[in-house]
């Protein structure tokens, strides 16, 4: 198991945590890898910029002009901005994104929400959305989408539907983090319909093609491969199991309207 320190306090009831003496020993942790945590704080700062110099604000490190630090700059004295011109107040959503992965990668009880858009040049389209919960899949809580307003093979305004839609029920817990099968396109859509119902939520997209990470942060893109083995099948657990099951629902709606389809009788020719 992972290692934990033990640490107590003096208590006259008999704790859960054991006893020697009257000193109560609780355990603290498990903590992660260090090398390993390092590992992922250097990968995620590709595309999750963050402080780690003493500097001023107004004095530029060497990690800023490498583009991994998000010294602050003025914008003549109107607005606050990080190192690629994004506000500071997304900056600091970028911060609770990275933090989020952090826990995520902890194995904290994060709630995850993936989706997925699944069609054939449009017919049948049908989007998803899977949780996970602990590392684990929360499956009383997958919902799936067929897709009403959008024509043609269009998976980025499929997104768009599914969000919107799954937007309009804030009695479902919102997510700890999002994560978007797909690239920019996806994630740039992703973020347009959280801004539509003025919400901020940790969001990133995950694309199939070349095992890259999106977020709106950075224009950098991050390998897959460049985070520990272990997050990296998390990731792609998560993703394909948002996958699978968009994939078992376009096969229901595909079937289902095959039945219906009335089988022709004649003779052959």
């Amino acid at each position: 198991g992972q290692p934990s320190l033990r640490g107590g306090s003096k208590n006259s009831s008999p704790p859960k945590g054991g006893v020697r003496g009257d000193f109560v020993i609780n355990p603290i942790g498990p903590f992660v890898n260090g090398a390993e945590l390092k590992q992922v704080l250097r990968a995620l700062r590709q595309i999750l910029p963050y402080r780690t110099c003493k500097n001023s604000y107004d004095k530029p490190c060497l990690q800023w002009h490498l583009g991994l630090c998000p010294t602050h700059k003025s914008a003549n004295n109107k607005q606050s901005t990080i190192n690629n011109g994004l506000p500071l107040n997304t900056y600091h959503l970028s911060l609770v994104t990275l933090r989020q992965l952090l826990r995520f990668y902890a194995g904290e009880p994060i709630r995850i929400e993936a989706y997925d858009i699944s069609n054939i040049h449009g017919a049948y389209a049908t989007g998803s959305m899977i949780v996970f919960a602990g590392n684990k899949p929360k499956k009383s809580d997958y919902r799936r989408f067929k897709i009403k307003n959008v024509r043609g093979a269009n998976d980025v305004a499929m997104l768009k539907e599914v969000l919107r839609r799954r937007l309009n029920h804030p009695e479902w817990p919102y997510p700890d983090l999002m994560l978007i099968d797909g690239g920019k396109a996806q994630l740039n859509a992703a973020n347009l319909s959280l801004n539509t119902e003025h919400l901020s939520l940790p969001l990133v997209a995950l694309a199939k093609k070349d095992e890259e990470i999106y977020t709106e942060y950075s224009n950098k893109t991050l390998k897959l491969r460049s985070l520990p083995i272990s997050l990296q099948l998390i990731f792609q657990t998560i993703r394909n199991e948002a996958h699978r099951f968009a994939i078992f629902y376009y096969r229901h709606l595909h079937a289902k309207q095959f039945r219906k389809t009335p089988k022709r009788v004649g003779k052959k020719s």
